[in-house]
């Protein structure tokens, strides 16, 4: 099956609510780079799609969030997004409503990167003394 940009970013959006790991890594080049704000505690540099995976796996060891897509638009190889992720922290049990942009650079039919930036300030105040 061949997608467009936002048609793969946009089946990677509906795999990642619905815990396909299969389709997820299918989505993502095996060399695919990943990168968040070190603020976080799930954030940094990861490489590959073991980067990929301890990333999403750190994610959700200490939040029950989602992600709310918003608006996407195309800038070169890169699908932008710009939406909300909402939630709460595992650890302290506050909530959080955090601006988010997530980037998504796409190459040869697969995500070759993606980048999130989120509002920091927002999940750190939710995350407290644990961070």
């Amino acid at each position: 099956m061949t997608f467009n940009e936002l048609e793969l970013v946009r089946e990677t959006y509906s795999a990642l609510e619905r815990g396909d790991v299969n389709a997820l890594l299918a989505h993502a080049s095996p060399d695919i780079a990943v990168f968040q704000s070190d603020l976080v505690p799930w954030g940094g540099d990861r490489a590959r799609h073991e980067g990929l995976l301890m990333f999403l796996q750190s994610v959700m060891t200490h939040l029950d969030s989602k992600v709310e897509v918003g608006e996407m638009y195309i800038a070169g190889d890169t699908v932008v997004q710009v939406g909300r992720t909402r939630g709460v922290v595992r650890a302290t049990g506050r909530s959080f409503d955090a601006a988010e942009t997530h980037l998504w650079r796409v190459r040869g039919g697969q995500i070759v990167a993606f980048e999130a930036y989120v509002d920091t300030d927002e999940l750190v105040r939710a995350l407290g003394t644990d961070f």
